[in-house]
């Protein structure tokens, strides 16, 4: 396969138009974390239909982030991304008019695909347009609009959800997603995709977001007895996919990419464990502070302004040291910091200070920016060049993954241990079970991606790019 695209020509537009982007998904995805109340009060959802606010657009981006990252390859992915943002700005003109849970979650869902259309073809595009001796400084910048939505999205979506409600939150995506749709038009020339034409695997896609949507809403019903039902035809689907895979000419996700390549694989599994011990922290954190602290969205929101900001300001550091240093050695400094930002967590109680929040939630911030930029490096450089849209949907694959399994798990334990009622003070001494079960799980998950990270050996695939 070979890319169509000049290499690294017009690649400020293209940094610009990603890191905008990429703002944008990561202010929508954390804003409904710090208005999860507000939307569960207006809309009338129990405690464990709130966690679905923010899964089923993590979920959405999980099931079709490869599938969608193979098409990009194969017929553009510049048509893919701006595709993309399309999906993502008028599903967010829907949801600010949604007035029922059902409709919420609908449209949730649909801007969940846009955003795996703008996942599945970022990374890919930025790497495609700069040479391999920046490629880790990009993306750490990347990284940064990322981790800049992050902090904005707890601070302006508390301000906007006390001061306006919480539709506004999806009122501002608008005029963001209207301008990167102009500046893709305007200022990202060119296409990139590939030249050899293979058949798109419609068999093996479906299968796998089958599964994966199984597995997810079967733990989401967990100890129902549909639950198992759901886990039981996921696992099977697993198997069926697998095999399907390996018996055609042109499948969805190339498994011989992982055949001798344990960097890639314990790579993979790293950030799925990662993203699993981490990002549902914000949600948890958010509801206790609001619930048993009586905090405003906006007083929340400050606190839960403290880890994306450090995440933002030593991101781009963590870039440019990627460079430099090994990325496993990075990513594994990264983990030990976060075992330590979660570490306090674990004594969460009623009378647990803000003081503690704050400090664990700076030093998880100045751990997750030392693992994101070496990890997304690691991936990206473990792919031969003609798979980079592959290799880009991979990693976010693996992050949406770990994102959705980690909501999933607050929605199992609130489920099991609160039940399907209302987060109310009779319920506060299970909510506080609940934290301290899930951080518990947190830090063991965490220990687990350090022990792959130290164990992935070594890259094999960027060592033999000019």
């Amino acid at each position: 396969m070979i890319d169509k695209q000049s290499p690294y020509k017009h690649r400020k537009s293209v940094l610009i138009i990603i890191f905008l982007s990429s703002f944008l998904t990561a202010f929508s995805v954390y804003t409904t974390v710090i208005s999860a109340k507000n939307i569960g009060m207006e809309l009338g959802m129990d405690a464990a239909t709130i966690s679905w606010v923010s899964l089923i657009f993590i979920l959405a981006a999980a099931m079709f982030l490869i599938p969608f990252g193979k098409i990009a390859d194969l017929y553009g992915r510049k048509k893919i991304f701006l595709t993309g943002v399309v999906v993502f700005t008028v599903s967010s003109v829907l949801l600010a008019f949604v007035d029922s849970t059902g409709a919420f979650i609908a449209f949730r869902f649909v801007q969940g695909l846009g955003a795996a259309l703008i996942y599945a073809t970022g990374n890919a595009i930025l790497t495609a347009s700069f040479p391999p001796t920046q490629r880790g400084k990009v993306i750490g910048i990347n990284v940064t609009g990322v981790y800049i939505g992050l902090t904005l999205s707890p601070l302006l979506g508390g301000i906007m959800t006390q001061n306006f409600g919480w539709r506004s939150q999806f009122w501002f995506n608008i005029p963001f997603g209207v301008l990167i749709t102009l500046l893709v038009l305007l200022k990202m020339k060119g296409e990139w995709t590939s030249e050899k034409r293979e058949k798109f695997d419609y068999i093996g896609s479906a299968i796998y977001a089958l599964f994966l949507f199984s597995l997810i809403y079967g733990l989401s019903l967990f100890p129902n007895i549909i639950g198992f039902v759901f886990i039981l035809i996921s696992v099977n689907g697993v198997i069926i996919f697998i095999l399907w895979e390996k018996r055609i000419t042109y499948p969805m996700l190339d498994l011989n990419l992982f055949k001798n390549n344990r960097y890639l694989l314990f790579s993979c599994l790293v950030s799925i464990f990662f993203y699993v011990s981490t990002i549902a922290l914000a949600l948890l954190l958010s509801l206790y502070m609001q619930y048993l602290l009586d905090m405003s969205p906006q007083e929340a929101g400050y606190i839960l302004l403290i880890q994306p900001l450090f995440q933002a300001i030593f991101s781009p550091i963590a870039g440019r040291l990627s460079d430099k240093v090994e990325a496993k050695k990075m990513v594994s400094v990264g983990l030990i910091i976060v075992l330590i930002g979660i570490a306090p967590l674990l004594f969460i109680g009623s009378g647990f200070p803000i003081y503690l929040i704050a400090i664990s939630s700076a030093i998880l911030g100045l751990g997750t920016a030392f693992f994101s930029s070496p990890n997304i490096r690691a991936i990206m450089s473990s792919i031969p060049k003609s798979s980079l849209g592959i290799a880009a949907s991979l990693e976010g694959t693996m992050r949406t993954i770990g994102q959705t399994f980690s909501f999933g798990m607050l929605t199992i334990v609130f489920a099991v241990i609160i039940g399907n009622v209302a987060i109310t003070p009779p319920y506060y001494p299970q909510f506080i079970t609940s934290a301290r079960v899930i951080c518990i799980l947190f830090l063991i998950l965490t220990f687990i991606s350090l022990i792959f990270s130290i164990f992935r050996g070594k890259r094999e695939i960027e060592g033999k790019e000019k």
